[in-house]
Protein backbone atom coordinates (compact mmCIF):
# COMPACT_ATOMS: atom_id res chain seq x y z
CA UNK A 1 0.00 0.00 0.00
CA UNK A 2 3.12 2.52 0.95
CA UNK A 3 4.37 1.41 -2.58
CA UNK A 4 0.86 2.45 -4.10
CA UNK A 5 0.49 5.97 -2.59
CA UNK A 6 4.19 6.72 -3.36
CA UNK A 7 3.46 6.06 -7.14
CA UNK A 8 0.09 8.00 -7.19
CA UNK A 9 1.77 11.01 -5.06
CA UNK A 10 4.51 10.67 -7.85
CA UNK A 11 1.86 10.74 -10.72
CA UNK A 12 0.21 13.64 -9.21
CA UNK A 13 2.96 15.97 -8.98
CA UNK A 14 3.99 15.00 -12.31
CA UNK A 15 0.77 16.04 -13.68
CA UNK A 16 1.07 18.85 -11.43
CA UNK A 17 4.11 20.50 -13.11
CA UNK A 18 3.08 19.78 -16.70
CA UNK A 19 -0.09 22.08 -15.76
CA UNK A 20 2.10 24.49 -14.16
CA UNK A 21 4.86 24.28 -16.62
CA UNK A 22 1.74 24.67 -19.48
CA UNK A 23 0.03 27.86 -17.75
CA UNK A 24 3.88 29.56 -17.46
CA UNK A 25 5.28 29.05 -20.62
CA UNK A 26 1.75 29.72 -22.47
CA UNK A 27 2.56 32.77 -25.12
CA UNK A 28 0.82 36.10 -23.82
CA UNK A 29 -1.92 37.05 -25.57
CA UNK A 30 -1.97 39.29 -28.51
CA UNK A 31 -2.57 42.90 -28.43
CA UNK A 32 -6.17 43.45 -28.54
CA UNK A 33 -7.01 44.89 -31.92
CA UNK A 34 -8.23 47.79 -30.49
CA UNK A 35 -5.07 48.69 -28.81
CA UNK A 36 -3.01 48.01 -32.01
CA UNK A 37 -1.86 51.76 -32.66
CA UNK A 38 1.38 52.45 -30.92
CA UNK A 39 -0.01 55.75 -29.75
CA UNK A 40 1.31 57.03 -26.67
CA UNK A 41 -0.35 58.28 -23.58
CA UNK A 42 0.87 62.07 -23.73
CA UNK A 43 0.04 62.33 -27.82
CA UNK A 44 -3.13 60.37 -27.05
CA UNK A 45 -4.15 62.77 -24.24
CA UNK A 46 -2.78 65.85 -26.04
CA UNK A 47 -5.93 64.11 -29.26
CA UNK A 48 -8.32 63.70 -26.54
CA UNK A 49 -8.39 67.82 -25.52
CA UNK A 50 -8.58 68.38 -29.08
CA UNK A 51 -11.39 66.28 -30.00
CA UNK A 52 -12.91 65.51 -26.76
CA UNK A 53 -12.78 61.68 -26.90
CA UNK A 54 -11.57 60.55 -24.27
CA UNK A 55 -8.69 58.28 -23.82
CA UNK A 56 -9.10 54.64 -22.65
CA UNK A 57 -5.80 53.32 -21.55
CA UNK A 58 -5.11 50.11 -20.76
CA UNK A 59 -2.12 48.91 -17.65
CA UNK A 60 -0.97 45.64 -18.79
CA UNK A 61 2.20 42.83 -18.76
CA UNK A 62 2.97 40.26 -20.61
CA UNK A 63 3.82 37.93 -17.11
CA UNK A 64 0.43 38.90 -15.79
CA UNK A 65 -2.40 35.80 -15.84
CA UNK A 66 -5.06 38.38 -15.00
CA UNK A 67 -4.06 40.56 -18.15
CA UNK A 68 -3.78 37.34 -20.56
CA UNK A 69 -7.27 36.64 -19.50
CA UNK A 70 -8.56 40.22 -20.06
CA UNK A 71 -7.01 40.41 -23.62
CA UNK A 72 -8.41 37.10 -24.12
CA UNK A 73 -11.54 37.31 -23.06
CA UNK A 74 -13.27 41.01 -22.86
CA UNK A 75 -11.21 42.60 -25.01
CA UNK A 76 -11.52 40.33 -27.78
CA UNK A 77 -15.37 40.76 -27.63
CA UNK A 78 -16.70 42.55 -31.01
CA UNK A 79 -19.10 45.06 -29.15
CA UNK A 80 -15.86 45.95 -26.52
CA UNK A 81 -13.75 46.56 -29.37
CA UNK A 82 -16.07 48.50 -31.56
CA UNK A 83 -17.00 50.75 -28.63
CA UNK A 84 -13.51 51.33 -27.82
CA UNK A 85 -12.70 51.60 -31.48
CA UNK A 86 -15.37 54.06 -31.97
CA UNK A 87 -15.60 55.98 -29.15
CA UNK A 88 -12.02 56.52 -27.76
CA UNK A 89 -8.46 57.18 -28.38
CA UNK A 90 -7.16 53.82 -27.34
CA UNK A 91 -3.31 53.58 -25.66
CA UNK A 92 -1.72 50.17 -24.76
CA UNK A 93 0.66 51.00 -21.26
CA UNK A 94 2.93 48.02 -21.27
CA UNK A 95 4.50 48.22 -17.52
CA UNK A 96 7.54 46.89 -18.04
CA UNK A 97 7.81 48.86 -21.90
CA UNK A 98 6.26 52.17 -20.69
CA UNK A 99 6.91 52.48 -17.16
CA UNK A 100 6.82 56.11 -16.90
CA UNK A 101 3.50 55.53 -18.11
CA UNK A 102 2.44 53.28 -15.94
CA UNK A 103 3.66 55.74 -13.07
CA UNK A 104 1.85 58.37 -14.42
CA UNK A 105 -1.85 56.24 -14.37
CA UNK A 106 -0.71 55.33 -11.12
CA UNK A 107 -1.23 51.85 -12.24
CA UNK A 108 -0.31 49.83 -8.66
CA UNK A 109 -2.45 46.86 -9.58
CA UNK A 110 -2.67 45.28 -13.47
CA UNK A 111 -4.63 44.95 -15.49
CA UNK A 112 -6.43 48.12 -15.17
CA UNK A 113 -8.15 50.07 -17.44
CA UNK A 114 -8.56 54.29 -17.09
CA UNK A 115 -10.92 56.73 -19.13
CA UNK A 116 -9.12 59.88 -19.36
CA UNK A 117 -11.46 63.31 -20.03
CA UNK A 118 -9.28 66.56 -20.04
CA UNK A 119 -6.37 65.03 -19.44
CA UNK A 120 -7.93 63.41 -15.91
CA UNK A 121 -8.76 59.73 -14.93
CA UNK A 122 -12.30 60.02 -14.10
CA UNK A 123 -12.92 55.93 -14.72
CA UNK A 124 -10.89 52.63 -13.64
CA UNK A 125 -11.40 49.19 -13.32
CA UNK A 126 -9.16 46.68 -12.33
CA UNK A 127 -9.43 42.91 -13.10
CA UNK A 128 -10.38 40.52 -16.14
CA UNK A 129 -13.60 41.11 -15.90
CA UNK A 130 -16.12 39.35 -18.45
CA UNK A 131 -17.01 40.87 -22.10
CA UNK A 132 -20.29 41.74 -21.08
CA UNK A 133 -19.30 43.10 -17.08
CA UNK A 134 -16.51 45.11 -18.94
CA UNK A 135 -18.28 46.64 -21.83
CA UNK A 136 -21.19 47.89 -18.97
CA UNK A 137 -18.36 49.35 -17.11
CA UNK A 138 -16.88 51.08 -20.18
CA UNK A 139 -20.38 52.03 -21.45
CA UNK A 140 -21.26 53.72 -17.78
CA UNK A 141 -17.83 55.37 -17.41
CA UNK A 142 -17.95 57.13 -21.19
CA UNK A 143 -21.22 57.99 -20.26
CA UNK A 144 -20.21 59.87 -16.86
CA UNK A 145 -16.99 60.99 -18.65
CA UNK A 146 -18.30 62.78 -21.59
Amino acid sequence: MKKLDSVIMVVGLIALAGFVGWRTFRPPAPTPEAFVSETRLAAAIEESNQSGRPVVALATADWCPPCQALKRGALVDARVASLIDERTIPVYVDVDKHPDEARQLGAATIPTTYVIQNGEITAKVTGALSADDYLGWLERSLTAGG
